[in-house]
């Protein structure tokens, strides 16, 4: 039974859609995270959900100065 042009096309537009979505919170989170935005949007458009699911479960990455006031606030 093949599919009909319109249902194609609104499954392809429901994929794009989900994959730019996943793609701008890759983007967000990893920002959050300190890791390269532009990396993780590609991460996110290209394999969707799963890109999402990796930057969340990735550990923060801490700056110098962040560090230093982390450590200064777990000592007080």
């Amino acid at each position: 039974m093949p599919l009909s042009p319109e249902l194609l096309a609104a499954a392809l537009a429901l994929f794009a859609a989900q994959a730019v979505i996943c793609a701008v919170f890759s983007a967000w989170l990893a920002r959050q995270k300190n890791y390269a935005p532009a990396r993780w949007f590609i991460l996110g458009l290209v394999f969707g959900i799963f890109g999402l699911i990796a930057i969340a479960g990735a550990p923060h990455i801490f700056s110098g100065k962040q560090l230093e006031a982390f450590k200064r606030k777990l000592a007080e």
